[in-house]
């Protein structure tokens, strides 16, 4: 592929495994991915330590698959594992970033990353592989709708919601009162 110079060509992207070493670009991605949400930044964030242990560990409870253009990550997929008890799903994979680089979009480098998702799923036996997109983002919307992607809020009424660290927080320490409580009556 050209990258318009004369006699030059563009690295060819590989879309591969993610590795531990490729922590500092992702943790960048994410960066990326937080400045276009227009996420608050004061928030505590993710350190490349915790890519790391989450992503390499021991307990590990991510992968990624990478899109490297000569030693550059240009973009990347972030998936779970999941399980699903509706419509006889089981195994399932989550999404949960999918991001390329804004200067290396509109080359097929987010359909190619899908592509190998979808492999993997096939791979590990789930059939499904869920994910959110903001209603405001409409060019991921016409996306995910090219590759086959359906709306679980229009199609089956289905409206995803979170937990926040707060609420987390909460419901944590409700419980562990209520534990305590169950214990000191026990004994």
């Amino acid at each position: 592929m050209s990258d318009g110079a004369a006699g030059q060509s563009e690295p060819t992207v590989v879309i591969r495994p993610a590795v531990v070493t490729d922590c500092v670009q992702l943790h960048a991605n994410l960066e990326a991915i937080n400045l276009f949400e227009k996420r608050d930044m004061t928030l505590p964030q993710l350190s490349v330590a915790d890519l790391e242990r989450d992503g390499f560990g021991p307990e590990r409870v991510f992968w990624a698959l990478v899109a490297d253009r000569g030693g550059e990550l240009i973009g990347h997929a972030i998936y779970t594992l999941n399980w699903a008890g509706y419509d006889g799903i089981g195994r399932c994979l989550f999404l949960a970033d999918l991001f390329v680089r804004e200067s290396a979009r509109r080359l097929g480098v987010g359909r190619r990353l899908m592509r190998a998702l979808a492999a993997a799923a096939v791979r590990r036996g789930a059939p499904h592989i869920d994910f959110t997109v903001y209603g405001w983002n409409e060019p991921a919307l016409r996306f995910y709708r090219s590759l086959g992607g359906r709306s679980a809020t229009d199609n089956d009424q289905l409206t995803c919601y979170y937990c926040d660290q707060t609420a987390v927080r909460r419901l944590a320490a409700e419980h562990e009162k209520e534990v305590s409580a169950a214990d000191s009556a026990a004994h």
